[in-house]
């Protein structure tokens, strides 16, 4: 029956990681599903027979998650899962490898998924320093743009000013002359 419990707990945990935008909830949530599934872990590994299938089982559900998370483009929380595994491995390996042999194969894939999960973070943030450069520098020329545009064309109504008050300068002139003539 405990079993029973903890394993639909955790299935609600691991429910909970999908469908997450913010990277920190994200990477919380899935540090909380793979807590989880290291509880069970534990519970497998108990006693003096641990269930070696259900310890491979749960190995394998758990580099399944980091596979879903990374495929969902979830990097971060990709990481903060595989990263808790990793810590657990490292503190149980021989448990592990003791209970069930083949999970050792699975544990060195979840690590490297791991692995990837941080080199893709790296290169997503590669990525969007240059596009924000890019935006800068393209935001700064059209900004240039329009001061020189807005330049030229009060240049132009001052041209335009001056200009008129020549020729009411002129016509003014113009009229005096016509005035004095008549006379």
């Amino acid at each position: 029956m405990k079993k029973i419990f903890i394993i639909a707990a955790s299935a609600l945990l691991l429910a909970a990681c999908g469908g997450n935008k913010n990277e920190k909830a994200s990477g919380e949530n899935a540090d909380s599903c793979a807590q989880a599934l290291t509880a069970e872990l534990d519970q497998a590994l108990a006693g003096e027979q641990p269930d070696g299938k259900e310890v491979e089982e749960l190995v394998k559900r758990g580099q399944d998650a980091v596979q879903e998370l990374m495929a969902k483009g979830d990097s971060a929380a990709a990481r903060a899962y595989a990263d808790r595994l990793n810590a657990y491995v490292q503190a149980n390996i021989e448990k592990i490898k003791a209970a069930a042999p083949n999970a050792g194969d699975l544990l060195e894939e979840v690590a490297e998924k791991g692995k990837q999960a941080v080199d893709e973070a790296k290169e997503h943030a590669e990525d969007a320093k240059e596009e924000a450069k890019d935006r800068v520098e393209a935001a700064a020329a059209e900004a240039k743009e329009e001061a020189k545009a807005a330049a030229e064309q009060k240049a132009a109504e001052a041209e335009g000013a001056v200009k008129a008050k020549v020729n009411d300068a002129v016509n003014k002139g113009f009229d005096r002359l016509n005035n004095a003539l008549r006379q």
